[in-house]
């Protein structure tokens, strides 16, 4: 090999061979990536040649081009552009044939010995939300992981990695390795890191599942790699080199000041109430009684929470989206009526749910109705008009405000899925819905809001709201889970507000410190105004819930006069 080239980019440096580039950071080489990359399909993918680099270097870019031909494809050109921010790599094909994978940075060339990724990485933290805290979301270099679909729908898909260095001090500086598609190329579900122990190398995969054809030319998946401080600070700077390169749009920085919350989700009082899980009656306390006597509580603790959410099952079906008669005679009076109290009222919604729709709006599998078709333009169609019923103050109309998206990770990610449109999977097939409610909501109510579980950049100009998303009772580590799942989504998603979600139902200690703490991670949002199982709270401390929303409704009201005010200037 060949030493060619050297850029110093943020954060670190990156060393040009004639058939890898090196991540340098903190004069470690972290990562030395072989250009020849595997796109397998029946067959396994294996390259039998690769040129010399053509480079080319201006004031913006150092841009390097290799041309290969394989055991699989006519011909691969690999193509590498080292910006000030980042390096993006990419796989140009010719040929014909159906991807199964993508995998990067394998090295595998005909006569080539330890194929594979070198790495000096000691290990890797996944930028999920799951029920653990930072130091706990991280994993040593030696196992395999893989980001993919769960509170967050979808993660940041990169994954950063951290380095041991001298005298076993840590490196100040993480390398992060991403995926960076096109719009319109997230037609897959999950990233892999993959580790080959007994050859001490790695590489990266991208599954397709089969879903992309390709006849003639096609240009797969491309990867980010950067550097960052820490792992938040590496999602941070892969989501920025997404924006500043126009893969994925901003988020609007236009918000209303409702969205600052605090918030009030009657969820919590519905399990109380309904007493257990394992039955429907807490389904059965989405109702316009239960609800009026949750909001005069409200009034009788002198709190007062910007908006107001209907959770589950306020719906006759679930797929119709119409409320149910019986539980809600009057959906419009109880909103007006929150209104009058300057509250707004948004509206649980359980997307993919096909109760109540017609075969030709699901997605089949094996040859059944399976889920909601965001595709298909019947169902299309209907959410358009409910959406427009449901929000619009015209006579006749409920004039909700907006809604909470939930359950978008639970859609079975199965290969003989078959939507309306057949080209549209995996994270493909969840922007669609979740563009599908955001469109909706907009044009019946401009100031509507609409929240929901995306943390990827992919999904920034459609999400207002993000929420941190459920926390199992049985734990008793509330704030440090919290924050690192408030690092990954700002990180990814700056211009989202966060809803910092349920406090712990099963404890009072964590459950008052929750309700006090809140604010220090996004809006405060209180699911429980009424008696928990396992405690109560005392008027004191309602007194102190008080206190703490008030003082965050006047920082709130600031930060909103301040931000609207930037806005107009723009």
């Amino acid at each position: 090999m060949s030493f060619l080239r050297e850029k110093t980019i943020r954060g670190g440096i990156v060393r040009l061979y004639d058939d890898h580039f090196s991540m340098i950071a903190d004069g470690i080489p972290v990562f030395s990536f072989p250009v020849s990359c595997n796109i397998d399909t029946e067959s396994s993918d294996r390259d039998l040649f690769l040129s010399a680099p053509q480079i080319r270097e201006d004031d913006r870019v150092l841009a390097c081009e290799w041309t290969a031909v394989s055991e699989v494809w006519r011909k691969k050109t690999y193509l590498l552009d080292i910006f000030p921010d980042g390096c993006y790599f990419r796989i140009r094909l010719e040929g014909n044939g159906t991807p199964t994978s993508v995998r990067y940075f394998t090295g595998h060339i005909k006569g080539s010995l330890n194929a594979g990724t070198e790495f000096e990485a000691a290990g890797y933290a996944l930028p999920e939300a799951a029920n653990f805290d930072g130091p706990r979301m991280t994993r040593f270099i030696n196992h395999d992981g893989s980001i993919g679909m769960g509170f967050m729908t979808p993660p940041p898909l990169v994954f950063p990695f951290w380095t041991v260095g001298t005298n076993g001090i840590d490196c100040n500086t993480w390398v992060g390795v991403g995926l960076a598609p096109r719009r319109g190329q997230y037609n897959f579900n999950r990233f892999f890191y993959r580790v080959n122990n007994a050859a001490n190398r790695c590489s990266f995969e991208l599954p397709l599942e089969g879903r992309t054809t390709v006849s003639g030319e096609w240009e797969a998946q491309g990867i980010w790699c950067g550097f960052g401080r820490d792992a938040a600070d590496t999602v941070s700077e892969y989501a920025e080199f997404l924006y500043a390169h126009d893969f994925c749009t901003r988020g609007s920085r236009n918000k209303e000041r409702f969205w600052y919350g605090p918030l009030y989700c009657g969820w919590g009082d519905q399990v109380e109430w309904g007493g257990t899980l394992l039955s429907d009656d807490h389904l059965n306390a989405a109702c316009q009684s239960f609800y009026s006597t949750l909001s005069d509580l409200l009034d009788s603790r002198d709190l007062h929470p910007t908006a107001i959410i209907i959770d589950d099952k306020w719906q006759g079906k679930y797929g119709e989206l119409l409320p149910d008669p019986e539980k809600w005679p009057d959906l419009r009076a109880f909103t007006d009526e929150q209104h009058a109290k300057g509250r707004r009222v948004l509206l649980w919604v359980k997307v993919w749910n096909a109760e109540g729709l017609d075969a030709d709006e699901c997605m089949l599998l094996e040859n059944q109705p399976y889920a909601a078709d965001p595709t298909s333009p019947k169902y299309r169609k209907r959410v358009c008009d409910t959406v427009h019923k449901l929000l619009s103050d015209e006579a006749g109309c409920y004039n909700c405000d907006g809604f909470k998206l939930d359950f978008v990770n639970c859609v079975l990610m199965h290969p003989a899925i078959r939507p309306y449109d057949r080209s549209v999977f995996g994270l493909e097939l969840v922007r669609r819905m979740v563009e599908l409610f955001y469109d909706a909501a907009k044009a019946a109510k401009p100031d509507a809001l609409v929240n929901n579980s995306c943390a990827h950049p992919y999904f920034a100009d459609i999400t207002d709201q993000v929420r941190l998303h459920d926390y199992r009772d049985s734990m008793r580590s509330m704030m440090p889970v919290m924050e690192y799942r408030r690092d990954m989504f700002h990180a990814a998603m700056p211009d989202a507000l966060i809803d910092t979600d349920s406090s712990n139902r099963s404890n009072y200690r964590e459950a008052k410190e929750y309700c006090m703490r809140a604010a220090e991670l996004g809006v405060p949002d209180l699911y429980l105004i009424g008696d928990a199982r396992e405690f109560r709270f005392t008027e004191a401390d309602w007194d102190d819930v008080r206190a703490v929303w008030e003082d965050y409704s006047a920082k709130a009201d600031e930060q909103y006069r301040t931000e609207h005010a930037n806005t107009e200037e723009i």
